[in-house]
């Protein structure tokens, strides 16, 4: 993707560029190299004014191995370097998906690619063949100031640091369209080991503020980055046949797994629809906003990968639907709740359903489709009771499991959360090797016509191309984004990359479900319309808040069905670690709040009703001091943190 005017310095220190001896660095690529090991002390560190807690500040090198890097042209003459390398800091336990639940990094640092490269180093205007094969290494130091330190005496604090070199100068941490990676950047970290087959972000650990009251230095620091990503992000819609899940709905159980899947699917019949971003709406809104993308055959459509987020080298069973031997693959599909601007302010944690690549669709070997793949949504959703804990995710399974689903960890038994949902779609490749299938298979049948390697080359891609070997790239896209029109619900401050007046141009009606942009460039599809929902088809069955028995005294809950026996028993629940439960014990005993039909997209049914915060007065209230006290909950908090 490509941003037009784009020049950001944001940075800390600066450094000169020095010329490296040439070598191949991938991640992946099996060339080991020991980082740095870091030391750290007391150090005094320039920080704000005297009531400012003490902060961290890393030092170090970045190591780049790539292509020489994009500039721009006056005359026939580099002028300026283009681009800049892109570290983004995480809590080590808490990265992005799917090893975590991260939605941003706690913060970033842009070091500009003037302070890698010289003007020498410049691609050319029109490159050759053997320009764009070239490669290069060049490192610079980088200081990185106002890093976050631990709490208390004792106390430690570890992060991990992702990184990417944006070659085109068009990241941006403001919009979420632009906070990825795209294709032609170069990826990378700080790893234990460089090149390491299955490579390992580097532990990096600060102390507690009252342990370092002149703040803490972390020097030695080494971030690699010579992955080049080879896809651009997953630019999609939901197509218009999905429905909403009902909040009673339960894993279906079959005789063999191709049924199950199949009633799995039913429940919504989510289906993710790859939008070509070169022409119709969606172009017309990229280009009002100053952004381009490159979709070349290889990087269209949806790329099957098996997730391995333990970093084990072995494919991963699905979160959910593991224990029924389902595995997980990219595009990985998270569906997030909505939550209203009360709500956030009134604590109310966040939830999150996993969804899964039907199986069916690549038993058959099928690595990329095009232009739609079908997502099965399993019915048990996760709250993040503590998002920087991952002992505190604790799954919301509804009424009518088996005891068995309930007794694996610790749960709580109600009806899924109802709402809106933020759908995320994760992909992406990066350091592999890009392969025209059909040439490969003429190539090595040379008795095979056209027709032939293409039929061949069909059953395995939909696009005629493959991306073999690399690593995860971490690129993502959601809906909705700033592309489409303003969300008069969970967004009281529309931000638009489109349009200067968000609301004036689109109309969008919550109670039909319909949303109108007559008048402007904004996409309906990219937008709050364009979201997932879960509703209640029965608002009559929901369960007494007041009753902190385990399954918040639901006889479905209370009692399952054996999975080996086929006979009912009771329910042994799991205790929810009581830490977890700190920050939702003040929504214990609180009813739940009005079951009114302002889904975005409605059921097979069509209910729309959902449970949320929305009315000042009825929902929540507003005390003299502008704080937020809810007097109704959109779900109930884990019955064991109410007792």
């Amino acid at each position: 993707m490509r941003r037009s005017g784009s020049d950001r310095d944001v940075r800390a220190g600066r450094a000169t560029a020095r010329p490296e001896g040439r070598w191949w660095f991938g991640l992946g690529l099996g060339l080991g190299l020991a980082l740095l090991a870091a030391c750290d002390g007391d150090v005094p560190i320039e920080r704000g004014p005297s009531y400012e807690a003490p902060k961290g500040l890393m030092e170090g090198t970045v190591l780049y191995v790539g292509q020489r890097p994009n500039c721009r042209y006056e005359g026939g003459r580099p002028v300026e370097v283009v681009g800049a390398t892109v570290l983004l800091l995480f809590e080590y336990d808490n990265p992005p998906p799917p090893s975590g639940g991260a939605s941003s990094a706690v913060t970033f640092l842009a070091v500009p690619g003037r302070d890698m490269f010289s003007l020498e180093d410049c691609l050319p205007e029109e490159p050759t063949a053997e320009d764009l094969q070239q490669v290069i290494t060049r490192s610079t130091s980088f200081r990185w100031p106002l890093i976050p330190l631990a709490r208390g005496e004792g106390a430690e604090v570890a992060y991990q640091v992702r990184a990417i070199y944006d070659r085109d100068g068009d990241f941006s941490p403001f919009f979420s369209i632009t906070r990825g990676a795209t294709r032609g950047d170069v990826a990378g970290g700080a790893f234990e080991v460089v090149g390491a087959e299955n490579p390992v972000f580097r532990r990096i650990v600060f102390g507690s503020a009252e342990d370092h009251p002149l703040g803490q230095v972390v020097p030695g620091i080494t971030v690699a980055v010579g992955a080049r990503v080879n896809t651009e992000p997953p630019v999609f819609r939901l197509h218009e046949e999905t429905v909403a899940l009902t909040s009673d709905a339960v894993v279906p159980s079959a005789d063999n797994i191709v049924e199950a899947e199949q009633r799995l699917w039913d429940l919504t019949k989510m289906r993710l629809v790859s939008v070509d971003p070169s022409d119709g709406p969606l172009a017309e809104a990229l280009s009002a906003a100053g952004m381009s993308f490159d979709f070349p055959p290889v990087s269209r459509g949806f790329h099957i990968e098996q997730v391995d987020a333990d970093g084990d080298g072995m494919g991963d069973l699905h979160p959910v639907l593991g224990a029924k031997g389902i595995p997980w693959y990219f595009p990985l599909v998270l569906l997030r709740r909505a939550r209203t601007i009360p709500e956030l302010l009134g604590g109310v944690p966040q939830v999150v359903f996993v969804g899964t690549v039907r199986l069916t669709q690549v038993l058959g070997g099928k690595k990329v489709f095009h232009p739609e793949l079908d997502i099965a949504v399993a019915p048990v959703a996760v709250a993040y009771l503590d998002p920087k804990d991952p002992a505190c995710r604790v799954p919301i399974i509804p009424p009518g499991a088996s005891a068995q689903t309930y007794e694996r960890i610790p749960v709580d038994c109600q009806e899924l959360p109802t709402g809106n949902y933020d759908v995320v779609v994760l992909q992406g490749r990066a350091g592999g090797d890009e392969v025209d299938l059909v040439a490969r298979y003429l190539e090595e049948n040379p008795d095979w016509t056209e027709d032939e390697a293409r039929t061949a080359a069909g059953r395995v891609t939909d696009t005629g191309w493959l991306i073999e070997g690399g690593t995860y790239s971490g690129q993502s896209w959601t809906v909705p984004n700033e592309l489409g029109c303003p969300d008069p619900m969970y967004d009281p401050n529309p931000v638009s990359e489109v349009d200067d007046d968000p609301r004036a141009r689109c109309d969008i009606d919550l109670m039909a479900g319909t949303c109108s942009s007559d008048g402007t460039r904004m996409v309906c599809e990219q937008g709050p319309s364009g979201r997932f929902a879960v509703v209640d088809p029965d608002p009559s069955d929901a369960p007494d808040p007041t009753d902190a028995r385990d399954g918040h005294g639901l006889a479905a809950c209370q009692r399952a069905v054996d999975e080996e026996s086929g006979m009912e028993r009771a329910v042994t629940f799991m205790a929810v670690p009581s830490n977890c439960c700190e920050s939702v014990r003040h929504l214990c005993g609180l009813p739940l709040c009005e079951a009114r039909p302002v889904a975005y997209r409605a059921s097979a049914d069509g209910v729309r009703l959902v449970r949320q915060a929305m009315e000042e007065g009825v929902d929540y209230e507003v005390d003299a001091e502008g704080k937020v006290r809810l007097k109704c909950v959109p779900f109930l908090p884990p019955a064991a943190c109410c007792r």
